[in-house]
């Protein structure tokens, strides 16, 4: 579900939610921006006055149709008129457009909204700038996506703050580094002095057991004296238990070389004999010193010269105090100091203290950094009238002056400060009282925290806030949410409206017991609601009945989840409903009209069919099961040509549709051959379509099979009929031709055999009779077939007469013999046992 806000449905809200419904019902393009704008231009103008946000509402092809004042300037556009029905694309390089255009086709398609997503976006003056965006889906009365909500925070100062914070915490780290290897270094030598002091307190520790018998009462005080030559003369008690000695003549007539190193023995050597030559005292010397118990003391000693009558040194006192437990203190003094100045000054606060007349005696590093100094020490002795305004440091110097009076401190004021550079920031001040351990007030402690940032983030939160609150309640899904006893905390305009309650603020304190119809329909709805608290587990879109206030019966998509406290425990449950009675109307007829098509379809006598990109069947008829010989349409679903025909066939059948996906263009009436599984061949007439989606996109094909068997067979037999009229016609030509030809030469035979008569009758029984009668034989028989020829042409009737082949034989030898080459032979083989046949 879409994130959304709650906010009071106000008169203002009411009456433009009446306005969108009067301009929706308008139609057109005005109700199309109706449906999203409850009054135009009252929404248009608190759009253009929410500082820093972009504000806009597209329509459901990622169209503007609003925007605020703020978001045309960085679009560059001078009026909303140059933005409303254009997209991205008119205003962004493609890639960037691409990737909101595919954002915002997500959001709409899923429902999901997008929200606080830090995006690049280039600017109108070149660049590029930051912006964090949320994206929320627009619903109609029926819960269809009709568009979207943007609201964007240029957070491009925010980018460069924490990209400037980043150096700064590296410039950070590298100063951390090198003083480390600074106090390493000042370690090392530190090291180096203790051991030279705890030489040194050895080598007093000695010369104090030669004035043991005169000093041991001084149980605190290590005291010796040595010679001129640094040898131990005498030392006290308090000396000999430090050097581990019970016997003070176990040092006298030694030296530091016989109790230390040589290297401490020689320093204690050397500075004595310095001190001796030139009479000048060593006084409060602090040594570290290591003793034979291997303890480490602290000492703070002091050496003098020892003079005789006549002013000589003949050698020297020292005294040595144990200061291990002081120095001790000082030294953790100065380690919670240094950590102390580590920490305020890694603090992102102006730290600083202030004496009694206001003067700063502390600042870290942040206040010198905002004021231009190079070093927190610029501000030591200075007051605020050396660096800002007199107006501003004269009420700085009056708040200070009343916490010195009343001992009360200043909190969480806030105010406008412009710092050295020139900027304007938003500080948040707070000043105490500082105080001496007798509880007296000695100076001003101060804390000024830079909020900028923060009350901008505040103001667009709100800003934000309260858009979401009216789009919340502007839109028909109810929205509600209980306390872990399921007792109303809130609601939406919508949730109250069909509750019958007059505003969202009447609901909270009531249970369901107040609102529902029946108790059974409470006790359901607390049921689900103990039920998501206890598992920690949303259930989402379950089916609820319910009966409205006007006793209408209502069908509700729920979705309840568990609402948690900052430590995550469950507090309660946020609700989401959609009334979809109209929408299960609407299912229950659609499945009645897919019925009623799948029973068109199927009883067309067409194959029709449905497939994917990819060439698998989405839906099929009757008619299409049977020619690709499955048993059901079910059967083809999700299957292609290849499981039901031979690979030849149904690569062809796949390349016309790679061509009508590739193209977009149409395949018009392919006759294709289809074998069923009875063996018939039947002849389908193909039409194929391509098939868009919603956005235009190719996503399959349509396919029409017509039956074209029958009409194929007419077409084959009409060709038959054709071509027999055709030989109808070239015989009836072929007659005409006879007849003409026989008619002509029937005439030259008439002649031919009255000639041939006249030389058989005078030539008598000569050769030339002979011959003669052959001629007459032949021109009757030339006669006879000239006579066949015109009832051929007349379309006569035939007489079947009794013909002796081997008489008709012996004519045509006869003939032949007298008419080709004499060196051809020609050999007759009667041997039919008759010869007569009728024709």
């Amino acid at each position: 579900m879409p994130h959304r806000v709650l906010k009071k449905k106000t008169g203002a809200g009411r009456g433009r939610k009446q306005t969108a419904r009067r301009a929706q019902a308008a139609g057109g393009k005005t109700s199309r921006r109706a449906a999203f704008l409850p009054d135009a231009a009252l929404l248009q103008t608190l759009l253009d006055h929410i500082p820093d946000c972009h504000i806009f509402i597209k329509d459901r092809e990622s169209r503007f149709l609003v925007t605020n004042a703020f978001h045309l300037r960085s679009l560059g556009a001078s009026g909303i008129k140059d933005v409303v029905g254009k997209t991205d694309f008119d205003f962004f390089p493609a890639e960037f457009a691409r990737r909101y255009y595919d954002d915002e086709q997500e959001i709409m398609r899923t429902g999901r909204p997008l929200v606080d997503r830090e995006e690049a976006m280039p600017a109108p003056g070149g660049g590029m700038r930051w912006l964090l965006t949320t994206k929320t889906p627009l619903f109609d009365a029926r819960g269809k996506t009709i568009g979207l909500v943007g609201i964007s925070r240029d957070i491009t100062p925010r980018k460069m703050t924490e990209d400037e914070l980043r150096r700064h915490k590296e410039h950070l780290e590298e100063i951390v580094a090198a003083k480390t290897a600074e106090l390493e270094a000042a370690n090392d030598k530190l090291k180096r002095e203790n051991e030279e002091r705890r030489r040194a307190e050895e080598h007093w520790h000695a010369e104090h057991s030669r004035l043991s018998a005169i000093m041991d009462h001084l149980p605190s005080c290590h005291i010796f004296i040595k010679d001129r030559q640094s040898r131990f003369m005498a030392t006290n008690a308090a000396h000999l238990r430090l050097l581990g000695l019970a016997d003070p003549s176990a040092v006298l007539g030694k030296t530091d070389f016989d109790l230390f190193p040589p290297e401490i023995a020689r320093s204690f050597f050397e500075s004595e004999q310095e001190m001796m030559r030139t009479g000048r005292p060593i006084l409060n010397l602090v040594e570290k010193c290591v003793y034979p118990d291997g303890s480490v003391r602290h000492m703070l000693t002091n050496k003098i010269p020892l003079r005789d009558r006549d002013g000589s040194i003949t050698g020297l006192v020292g005294m040595s105090m144990d200061i291990t437990d002081r120095v001790s203190a000082e030294l953790a003094v100065r380690e919670e100091r240094n950590m102390l100045r580590t920490l305020i000054d890694a603090l992102p606060q102006w730290i600083y203290l202030k004496d009694t007349k206001s003067r700063f005696i502390l600042a870290n590093r942040r206040c010198a950094e905002r004021m231009l100094l190079k070093s927190p020490d610029e501000l030591i002795g200075k007051t605020d009238f050396d660096f800002t305004s007199p107006e501003s440091a004269r009420q700085y110097a009056e708040e200070e002056a009343a916490i010195l009076a009343t001992g009360l401190p200043v909190t969480g004021r806030r105010d406008a400060y412009k710092t050295a550079e020139g900027e304007e920031v938003i500080l948040e001040i707070s000043k105490l009282p500082l105080r001496d351990s007798s509880g007296n007030i000695i100076g001003i402690l101060g804390f000024n925290e830079e909020v900028t940032e923060r009350c901008r983030q505040q103001e667009a939160i709100s800003a934000s806030n309260e858009m979401l609150r009216s789009v919340l309640n502007s839109i028909t899904v109810r929205v509600f949410w209980k306390d872990r006893n399921s007792v109303y905390l809130g609601c939406n305009a919508s949730f109250a409206k069909a509750r019958g309650l007059n505003s969202p603020e009447d609901v909270v304190g009531k249970t369901d017991f107040d609102l529902a119809s029946t108790r059974s329909e409470a006790e359901a709805y607390r049921a689900v609601d103990r039920r998501v608290m206890e598992t920690d587990r949303a259930e989402c879109h379950f089916l609820e009945t319910q009966v409205s206030p006007d006793g209408s019966f209502r069908w509700l998509d729920t979705t309840k989840v568990p609402l948690h406290d900052a430590s995550g425990k469950v507090m309660g449950v946020l609700g989401i409903c959609e009334d979809v009675t109209e929408r299960r109307k609407a299912e229950r007829q659609l499945r009645e009209e897919r019925n009623l098509l799948r029973k068109l379809i199927d009883n067309i006598p067409h194959a029709i069919y449905v497939k994917d990109a990819q060439g698998r069947f989405l839906i099929a008829n009757r008619l299409t099961a049977i020619i690709m010989g499955a048993k059901s349409p079910d059967e083809l679903i999700g299957k292609t040509d290849f499981d039901f025909y031979p690979e030849t066939a149904a690569r062809e059948f796949r390349a016309d549709e790679e061509r009508i996906m590739a193209s977009g263009e149409p395949l018009i009436q392919k006759d294709e051959p289809a074998r069923l599984p009875d063996g018939r061949t039947l002849w389908i007439l193909t039409t194929k379509l391509p098939l868009r989606d919603s956005q235009g996109r190719l996503a399959g094909i349509i396919g029409v099979g017509l039956d074209d068997t029958k009409r194929r067979e007419e077409e084959l037999r009409r060709r038959e009929l054709e071509e027999q009229l055709r030989h109808s016609e070239k015989m009836k030509a072929i007659g005409h031709l006879a007849g003409g030809v026989a008619h002509d030469f029937n005439n030259q035979l008439a002649a031919i055999m009255g000639s041939a008569e006249l030389i058989r009758e005078t030539a008598g029984s000569s050769e030339a009779a002979r011959h003669a009668e052959t001629i007459v034989t032949a021109c009757r028989r030339a006669a006879d077939l000239t006579g066949k020829l015109l009832a051929f042409a007349r379309r006569g009737r035939y007489q079947s007469v009794s013909v002796d082949m081997h008489s008709i034989v012996r004519e045509v030898v006869a003939l032949l013999e007298r008419s080709i080459d004499k060196r051809i032979k020609i050999v007759q083989h009667l041997n039919a046992g008759s010869s007569v046949v009728r024709g």
